[in-house]
């Protein structure tokens, strides 16, 4: 899930463990849990492209590393909280800083960094009946209470890390104010409680709870969706392998599948508020052998490993390719659109390989949403 989301979360589950002995540093620390496991994304400045995209959602976001970490962050909680959450908002705000290619963003950035340092100067010393166990609680649901819900995502997550299988239910798009919206509102409710009041708790386990019955509805609507996706295939007749479905961005109304063929996939879209089950579904080649002299090489083979075989290949030119992962859908409007991740392949003058993504900007996100919010409400 993205970011505000997850702060969201850690916050409530901070609230939760010790709420009623520490106030809003339970919230604070919670939110820092909830965030910690996708600093991850810092490694694209230390590795290339393709390793980074193994290491997203992977071991940080493990049952191994809440295990291993919980204690670790405890215990500095507990001996010096001001250093250690002076280390954690640097590193959180270099994601944001090193990530904006604009000068108003970075600017925005520091702001913001400068608001958290000033944040650690007031921070007020920690109670001494306060143990090292009670943090580490407290650090270790915030951390694996954030694997979980990626876990319902289309990327998934690596819970069980070593072993590469990913956990990914796909039944919410990664930023759903639906989910979201409430959920902050009953947290912010909470914060201006006093700590022993009992509207504190109220709020905070309402907000816990609205944010729960939701997201069992998305999995009911994932059903629901899944068999009219099924029952349209039949009745155009189209034999498949296999079939994905997942929700489409910002909503969990509207939702997508790809379906698997001998030579090609078929991408489809069906509305809970659609008035006929009528689904049209695109045809996209698979063109796998056009990989051509690419097929071999490492990056290439680990692109493939990570999109779990769901991906085309479209031949520019004897030297150029454009390999397409399908499982989050396209972006863009008409016939501009391409899919989300995509990645030109080719080789240097030195012989070397060399991949370059598709560029993505607010723009196209844009277009994709005004196409969407149409769709959803049932218009074809």
């Amino acid at each position: 899930m993205d970011s505000l989301t997850q702060i969201v979360l850690g916050a409530a589950v901070g609230e939760a463990v010790l709420g009623r002995k520490v106030g809003n540093k339970a919230i604070l620390w919670g939110a820092v849990a909830g965030t910690i496991p996708d600093l991850d994304v810092l490694s694209k400045y230390f590795v290339d492209e393709v390793t980074a995209l193994e290491m997203h959602r992977g071991f940080s976001h493990s049952i191994l590393f809440s295990l291993l970490f919980a204690p670790i962050f405890g215990f500095l909680i507990k001996k010096c909280e001001r250093i250690f959450l002076s280390i954690f908002s640097v590193a959180m705000m270099s994601v944001f800083f090193l990530g904006q290619e604009e000068i108003l963003g970075k600017g925005i950035s520091i702001t913001v960094l400068f608001l958290l340092g000033f944040g650690v100067y007031k921070l007020k010393p920690n109670r001494e009946e306060i143990t090292t166990w009670d943090w580490t609680k407290l650090m270790f649901l915030g951390l694996v209470t954030h694997p979980l819900l990626d876990a319902h995502t289309a990327w998934g997550t690596q819970l069980f890390w070593p072993f590469e299988y990913r956990v990914a239910y796909k039944n919410i798009f990664v930023v759903d104010p639906l989910y979201t919206l409430p959920f902050l509102i009953f947290v912010v409710l909470t914060m201006v409680q006093n700590r022993q009041s009992k509207k504190r708790r109220f709020y905070n386990t309402k907000g816990l709870v609205v944010s729960s019955v939701y997201m069992l509805l998305t999995i009911a609507f994932k059903g629901v969706s899944y068999f009219k996706f099924i029952d349209s295939l039949e009745e155009q007749e189209i034999s498949y392998s296999e079939i994905r479905t997942r929700p489409t961005p910002m909503n969990s109304i509207l939702w997508s599948a790809n379906v698997e063929t001998d030579d090609a996939y078929y991408v489809g879209m069906y509305s809970l508020l659609d008035d006929d089950n009528d689904i049209d579904f695109i045809r996209f080649e698979k063109n796998h052998e056009d990989l051509g002299k690419f097929a071999h090489e490492d990056k290439v083979q680990r692109l493939i490993k990570i999109a779990r075989g769901w991906y085309t290949v479209k031949r520019i030119d004897e030297n150029r390719i454009i390999y397409s992962d399908l499982r989050f859908g396209q972006i863009g409007s008409g016939k501009d659109k391409s899919f989300t991740f995509s990645y030109e392949i080719c080789y240097d003058e030195k012989g070397e390989l060399q991949l370059k993504e598709s560029p993505k900007s607010f723009k196209d996100g844009g277009k994709l949403l005004q196409e969407m919010y149409s769709r959803l409400l049932g218009n074809k």
